[in-house]
């Protein structure tokens, strides 16, 4: 232990001598280990680290899926109550549902983030309240429920009394709430549920006969549950998958999928399901900065290599004086790992300010990124990349430098060493290889940039500027359809007689909303067998099409006369009427809805396709039917096109839904913009993050392909001399030093380019609008790097051109 301890006060005495190369080198490896370190702790905190649930390993997702095994976001309550006692590889299942909850405090109403739980949920995640209890199991029954949990941050903004419990709550439209207990702090629904809003009040989860009654496409619930021990997720899915085929035989309709096939149970683990293709994202960043890092490794391995050519002269000396080969490696590596740990320490500092940085850009679109910070895992990891790419770029030039011939090296003094052709060519391959990673990286890095943009450039089938909407829930308020049309007829007529307002409507979903819109099926004639699917249906008010700048392509937009006492009509997108009616004018045409048994609509218009889910998504169709002729949805999206600030705006709209109806809450605008950015974010995210790497990788790679010049042509100094004095002209001079840096790029970029093309399927699944082999992408970044490596060979070339031949030769 002293020996290395005193090997690690000569390194450190030795590297203060050198302030140029060490502050090189140090600043090289911390960009390398702080980047790694950095992506690390985002993919500690996002895929590796346990859910914060005791034995969150054995916690499963389950939903109904197709053939890729994707479940979807939700069930049905008859689904629920089979799968609970139908699968025997789960010990436990639990389900969860949002609810709309308006209260009243303080005489004013208030919207709560609230949903329903079922029997088994706290225990299932080994939940115990932090004030009073749980629920019990008649709570559980219909017109018992009115009970409810508060959450510990609500609990905190109504007063932390610690005498909550017992207390009522009033809610509009039902009975008052009485409070039962306090969740603890730590609790959270499991993020795979995705639930709209943060959840503060937990009321009881009814399944009773009439819950088993209920259909089977209304799929609300989100589920999971805890595995049976000793069972694994394969086994637990392969049971679903049973259980699935004969609900599907018992129940064909709910479980159709196409004429081609049915849909199934899916089981998931839990982790995977909250991380879903966000985690395959933070991994291959990670890889990335692995590739970084490697250049910055054989950065300063060419760094060391290029150091120690001078320093033949004292190793010859310590071998002259006894020391053996492996002594003089020790002493190499002890410089190199040194160098490795001060890189590191400030690579930690560079990780923290960038998990931060992280944590600002992505947290909204990244599961569980806002909760990453370098924490002692973190701390460890970097720990051991600062001595492993220590050890690394410093155990082939302490192998060559420990090589030396003590004779030979004492009588040339050190002078012009050129440290043999094995150094060269390790120099070489190091430069290749970083050229080669380096192309990787920009060609990744290009390729999502590409897509971002192409995502960007997608016409999202509406005008957002000047949007502005808002969520209007009435079901407790107003649970009678006909008073919910009256009221909504009311608010638009008031809304549009605000100064400024250009326009108003509303909607039941609006676009862009990241899932899938459940529709009823579709029959073209009464007797069709079976129904149409996979479209969205939409609720909406005259003039939508017109607030939302939404292009009628035939026909009319919905008017005043749609109501009750008209004919039923529709208007549909130009997708829907492709697929219905392909080559033929969809106008007039009639087409039943849910069953061939009600009344059919009939198309008066024919509207330009928009995108529901997100930009990334392709439009299924969609067929949009009046509010005023349909049981009008408990939630409505009231949309306003006007210029005026969302503040000022929605002053004046509060005191007009205040004047309507006291009890349904105003919860301010939100400008539709933002669902159009938000749809790109986490491209945006995934392209800033490989493109920093890629500059950065870029950036190494010149220096080290321009280091690597210019000690060439230390060591070729004799050579160039003769050259000049023999009339060599300075182009002439000049290729011969680039001479070497093509060779060195050309070969690098080769193989770059065939590792690119080998490991295009793990981008193919991030793109959108490009292929990950895409010609001019690949080709821009080899001339990027190529540009790159031509502007590193600048100050060699110069120092080459300037070279006097007298004194070249002289210092022979």
């Amino acid at each position: 232990m002293t020996q290395v301890f005193n090997d690690f006060r000569f390194a450190l005495r030795l590297l203060m001598r050198r302030p140029g190369f060490t502050i090189t080198a140090v600043l090289t490896a911390a960009l390398g280990i702080g980047m790694t370190t950095a992506m690390f702790s985002v993919a500690n905190g996002v895929v590796l680290r346990p859910l914060p649930y005791p034995e969150s390993e054995r916690l499963v997702y389950l939903g109904v899926c197709d053939d890729d095994r994707t479940p979807f976001f939700a069930t049905s309550k008859p689904d629920f109550i089979d799968w609970r006692e139908g699968l025997d590889s789960l010990d436990q299942v639990g389900a969860v549902v949002p609810i709309s909850m308006v209260v009243m405090r303080n005489e004013e109403a208030t919207r709560i983030g609230s949903a329903r739980m079922s029997a088994d949920v706290l225990t299932l995640l080994h939940v115990t309240p932090f004030l009073g209890r749980p629920f019990i199991d008649e709570e559980y029954e219909v017109g018992r429920d009115s009970v409810a949990l508060l959450s510990y941050g609500l609990w905190e903004r109504w007063g932390a009394d610690p005498n909550i419990v017992g207390q009522s709550i009033s809610r509009t439209g039902g009975d008052d709430l009485v409070v039962v207990g306090v969740l603890p702090r730590e609790f959270e629904v499991p993020a795979a549920t995705r639930m709209e809003q943060q959840t503060d009040l937990w009321l009881p989860l009814p399944l009773g006969e009439a819950a088993y009654a209920a259909s089977r496409t209304s799929r609300a619930l989100r589920v999971f549950g805890r595995l049976a021990p000793g069972v694994t997720v394969e086994q637990a899915y392969r049971e679903a998958e049973i259980l699935g085929s004969a609900l599907a035989t018992e129940y064909p309709k709910a479980y159709m999928k196409s004429e081609e096939g049915h849909l199934t149970i899916g089981v998931a683990s839990l982790r995977k399901q909250t991380v879903g293709r966000s985690g395959d994202a933070v991994l291959i960043l990670l890889g990335a900065t692995g590739f970084l890092l490697l250049i910055a490794c054989a950065n300063i391995a060419n760094l060391l290599i290029a150091e120690s050519a001078g320093r033949e002269h004292e190793f010859a000396v310590r071998s002259a004086l006894g020391a053996g080969r492996r002594r003089v490696i020790e002493q190499l590596l002890a410089e190199s790992v040194l160098l490795g740990l001060i890189g590191g320490s400030l690579g930690v500092a560079l990780a923290g300010v960038l998990v931060g940085a992280f944590r600002t850009i992505g947290s909204a679109e990244v599961p569980r990124l806002a909760e990453v910070v370098i924490d002692q895992r973190a701390l460890w990891f970097a720990f051991a990349v600062s001595v492993l790419t220590g050890v690394l770029f410093g155990f082939a030039p302490a192998l060559i430098n420990s090589r030396v011939e003590p004779a030979a090296a004492i009588k040339e003094g050190g002078r012009n060493s050129s440290g043999g052709a094995g150094t060269s060519r390790l120099r070489r391959i190091l430069i290749v290889a970083e050229t080669a990673l380096a192309v990787v990286l920009l060609s990744g890095a290009g390729l999502l940039a590409a897509s971002f943009v192409n995502l960007q450039n997608v016409d999202p089938g509406f005008e957002p500027e000047g949007l502005k909407t808002v969520a209007i829930g009435v079901s407790d308020a107003l649970p009678e359809p006909k008073t919910r049309i009256v009221y909504f007829n009311e608010l638009l007529s008031e809304i549009e007689s605000v100064p400024g307002v250009d326009r108003a409507s509303m909607v039941s979903t609006l676009p862009l909303n990241g899932y899938t819109v459940w529709s009823p099926g579709v029959f073209r004639d009464p007797g069709d067998p079976e129904p149409i699917g996979g479209w969205d249906c939409l609720v909406t008010a005259p003039g939508y099409f017109e607030t939302m700048g939404i292009r009628i392509e035939s026909g009319r937009g919905f008017n005043s006369t749609d109501d009750e006492s008209g004919m039923n009509v529709a208007v549909v997108s130009r997708t829907f009427a492709r697929r219905l009616w392909p080559g033929a004018d969809p106008l007039g045409r009639q087409f039943f809805v849910g069953s061939p048994d009600t009344p059919p609509v009939t198309v008066v218009g024919v509207v330009s396709d928009v995108h529901t889910i997100g930009l990334d998504a392709e439009t299924a169709g969609a067929f949009y039917l009046a509010h005023s002729q349909v049981p009008s949805p408990p939630t409505m999206y009231v949309v306003v096109r006007s210029e005026r600030g969302s503040r000022d705006l929605g002053d004046e709209i509060r005191e007009i839904m205040a004047r309507l109806n006291r009890e349904i809450p105003f919860e301010g605008f939100v400008p539709l913009r933002t669902r159009v950015s938000g749809s790109v974010n986490r491209p945006k995210f995934n392209a800033f993050l490989l493109t920093m790497f890629a500059g950065t990788a870029l950036l190494l790679a010149a220096v080290g392909v321009s280091a690597t010049l210019l000690n060439s042509v230390t060591r070729r100094t004799r050579e160039i001399g003769l050259r000049v004095a023999l009339g060599a002209t300075v182009p002439q001079v000049i290729r011969t030093v680039i001479r070497e840096s093509l060779v060195m790029t050309g070969l690098g970029i080769a193989i770059g380019l065939a590792a690119t093309v080998a490991m295009s399927r793990v981008l193919a699944s991030f793109l959108f609008g490009i292929t990950a082999t895409d010609p001019v992408i690949l080709a821009g970044a080899c001339l990027s790097l190529a540009g790159v490596a031509a502007v590193a060979c600048y100050l060699p070339a110069r120092r080459a051109m300037r070279m006097d031949p007298v004194n070249a030769l002289r210092t022979e």
